[in-house]
């Protein structure tokens, strides 16, 4: 195989895919475009918030049972695995096989013990969608028992393919919200056990949840919706464990294209032990969007350090003193930075972090220096 000539090809199709494509759509065809060289015999590609690299509501799942998917995040979330999502984005997200990593002993990997062995599944490649701003989503390609692993090539094909999957990713996120119903502002709280299972839940959060994107090929979509739950779930519990990781919270877009943010809190018992955990749905803030906003239009790591000292209202000259460039310079990053993100003004700028429903009244006003 000619390697860097199949990703050329293989990222061309990528790019010709449609902006608009919704996030599930998405990750469909991406499986399809990389199955075409690299085949499979399983696969789960899944969207992230690359604030906690939680799910993002949308996955396409081919050959994993439904009743898969809530194991499936805990080797992810509540007791991580070989190959972890935050584990390879850390190392850059380069696509790994789990026979190479375990050094031939796939049996020392949870997830290969509990779920692939169970399938009838054995080699395993495991890739990160990530940019140098974040991790989008994860590709995760199976083969039977008996089929070869992944070979060098098919890791090089998928390495190179991952840019254009993740611009795809990115974009979709930080699209403009669609303008729909207006959100219901009631309480929309899910209260799970603490075994994981579903005990509870407002009327609005059982409409909301039902407009999570559907995943595809499940045979069962609402089992993979509570698996996303599911995982919020495990990230409180990991957390309220006292362990590391980044907040139990992500951020969906919905079939609608309005977006919610769901976040989870591990409660406790009078004795001190871990009880239910509560789990809220509310609108996404625009404060919450902004990052991936400005993830989305390839800043420079420079421009997005100006955008962070331009969104503080650092006059140009305080920009230019802070890092040690001339004013010149300034404003000529300040002029891609506009150019790139399609605004005019640090206003236009502020107003993609302000959240105005909780400002209704208030006027973004630029300091002069750095228009």
């Amino acid at each position: 195989m000619n390697t860097i000539r199949a990703a050329e090809g293989l990222s061309r199709r990528l790019q010709e895919l449609d902006d608009d494509m919704p996030l599930v759509s998405i990750l469909h065809q991406s499986a399809e475009i990389i199955g075409s060289v690299v085949p499979f015999d399983a696969c789960a590609m899944t969207s992230t918030d690359p604030s906690s690299l939680l799910p993002a509501g949308a996955a396409y799942i081919e050959m994993f049972p439904a009743e898969s998917c809530g194991p499936y995040w805990d080797k992810e979330y509540l007791e991580p695995d070989v190959m972890s999502i935050a584990g390879l984005h850390e190392e850059g997200g380069a696509p790994r096989t789990l026979h190479r990593v375990t050094e031939g002993r796939p049996e020392r990997s949870a997830r290969y013990r509990d779920i692939l062995r169970g399938l009838g599944l054995d080699a395993q490649l495991r890739s990160t969608i990530s940019t140098t701003s974040g991790c989008y989503g994860l590709v995760d390609l199976v083969r039977g028992e008996g089929e070869p692993d992944f070979s060098d090539d098919e890791l090089v094909v998928v390495d190179l393919v991952r840019p254009a999957i993740a611009d795809l990713l990115r974009t979709a996120l930080a699209r403009p919200q669609m303008a729909g119903d207006e959100l219901s502002t009631s309480s929309a709280v899910v209260i799970i056990g603490e075994d994981g299972d579903v005990m509870s839940m407002t009327p609005q959060a059982r409409e909301l949840i039902d407009l999570i994107p559907e995943a595809v090929d499940t045979g069962n979509s609402s089992a993979f919706l509570n698996a996303i739950v599911h995982a919020i779930w495990a990230r409180a519990r990991f957390l309220a464990g006292g362990f590391d990781a980044p907040d139990a919270t992500a951020r969906i877009v919905l079939r609608d294209g309005q977006r919610v943010t769901l976040r989870g809190t591990c409660t406790r018992t009078p004795d001190g032990r871990m009880g239910h955990t509560v789990l809220t749905i509310e609108p996404t803030r625009t404060s919450e969007l902004g990052p991936l906003v400005v993830a989305s239009h390839d800043l420079t790591a420079r421009e997005e350090e100006i955008v962070s000292l331009l969104l503080r209202g650092d006059s140009a000259q305080q920009i230019s003193s802070a890092l040690q460039i001339s004013i010149h310079t300034v404003r000529t990053h300040v002029r891609s930075i506009h150019d790139k993100m399609g605004i005019s003004s640090r206003a236009e700028l502020a107003r993609l972090f302000i959240d105005e429903q909780f400002l209704p009244n208030a006027d973004v006003i630029a300091t002069s220096g750095a228009h």
